[in-house]
C-alpha cells in the first residue's frame, strides 16, 4: 500500500511550524529584545516613572478647574492648548517621515501622533460648554 501523506496532518507541515518558532524564540533568548521591543520598553519606563512621579489628580484639576478662569483666561488658556496640540501632531508626524537608520517597526510606534494635549483640549471645550457664551 501507499503511505499517506502527514501534511495538514501535524505532520511535517507541523513540525515546521515548531521549529521556526523555536527558532524565534531562540534568537531573542541570544540577541535579546528587537529594537523596537526595546523602544517600547523605553517608552513604557519612562511613562512609569512620570507617572510615579507627577499627581495625576493634580493635572486634572488643571483643566476641571478651567470653568473658573475669566473669559480672557479661558481664551488664551484654549490659544495655547490649541498650540501645544499642533506641537504634538506636528511633531509625530515629523518623526515617523524621517529616516533616522531605524527599523520599520520602531519608526511605525514613533509615527503615531501624541494626542494628549488634544483630548485635554476636547475635555476643556466639554467643561464649559454649557457656562460659556457661544463664540462663531
Amino acid at each position: 500500500g501507499r503511505r499517506k501523506s502527514k501534511l495538514g496532518q501535524g505532520g511535517f507541515g507541523t513540525q515546521k511550524k515548531k521549529t521556526s518558532e523555536a527558532a524565534r524564540q531562540a534568537y531573542k533568548f541570544f540577541y535579546g529584545p528587537s529594537r523596537a521591543d526595546q523602544a517600547r520598553q523605553i517608552e513604557q519606563s519612562n511613562a512609569e516613572q512620570v507617572i510615579s512621579e507627577v499627581d495625576t489628580v493634580m493635572i486634572d484639576r488643571v483643566f476641571s478647574s478651567s470653568t473658573r478662569l475669566s473669559g480672557d483666561a479661558i481664551q488664551e488658556f484654549v490659544a495655547q492648548l490649541c498650540k501645544v496640540s499642533h506641537k504634538e501632531l506636528n511633531t509625530s508626524a515629523a518623526v515617523g517621515t524621517m529616516n533616522l537608520g531605524r527599523a520599520k517597526d520602531i519608526q511605525a510606534d514613533m509615527s503615531q501622533p501624541r494626542v494628549f494635549s488634544l483630548q485635554r483640549l476636547v475635555e476643556v471645550a466639554d467643561f464649559n460648554m454649557d457656562m460659556r457664551g457661544r463664540i462663531v
